[in-house]
């Protein structure tokens, strides 16, 4: 008797299931998703709205890592051209460096110049009034004063032309001899 027992349960409770339900389809039956979300009894606007939902979201990552990549792209072109100019300003700061020296060295070459030329007119002046102070204070004849004159200028020009050797030669002492260039061997 207990089988009939077990028959009678097994009819109550096939009995008691719905029968409209199907059996349960496997998702991806249909080729067409929509009938296959209808056969399954799926809520077609409930899906769309959640996969329109993670589109947005995966859309919005997107951005966000575009607009990182790009804000990083310009703080490096700004970093760059920073360096550059500083690099610029530096080439500049040098430039400006060596023009100042090169002013400096005209400047100070006219300098000693001009304190050569002063010296000179005072040295010549000097022999001037010496000369004028003989002819002067003594009761020299004409040809006697014109004579120290000449003496007194002859004295400077030899004073004068050996200082220039005397430099010139000092000049060609600090020269040393170049074995390649012809033109130091004084052939």
């Amino acid at each position: 008797m207990g089988s009939q027992d077990e028959i009678r349960r097994l009819m109550k409770e096939a009995k008691q299931k719905p029968r409209g339900a199907a059996p349960a389809i496997p998702a991806g039956f249909f080729d067409d998703s929509l009938a296959d979300a209808k056969a399954r009894n799926v809520d077609v606007q409930q899906l769309a709205d959640k996969q329109l939902e993670s589109d947005w979201e995966a859309f919005q990552e997107f951005a966000a890592e575009v607009e990182q990549q790009s804000a990083k792209e310009e703080r490096q072109q700004v970093e760059d051209a920073k360096e550059r100019e500083a690099v610029e300003q530096l080439d500049n700061m040098q430039y400006v460096d060596r023009y100042r020296v090169a002013l400096e060295r005209a400047t100070s070459l006219r300098n000693r110049e001009n304190k050569k030329k002063d010296f000179n007119k005072a040295e010549k002046r000097k022999l001037r009034e010496d000369a004028d102070g003989d002819n002067s204070v003594g009761n020299h004849d004409a040809a006697e004063g014109a004579g120290a004159v000449e003496t007194a200028v002859s004295e400077f020009k030899k004073k004068h032309k050996k200082a220039k050797r005397q430099q010139h030669s000092d000049s060609e002492d600090s020269d040393d001899f170049d074995p390649c260039n012809w033109r130091s061997r004084a052939i």
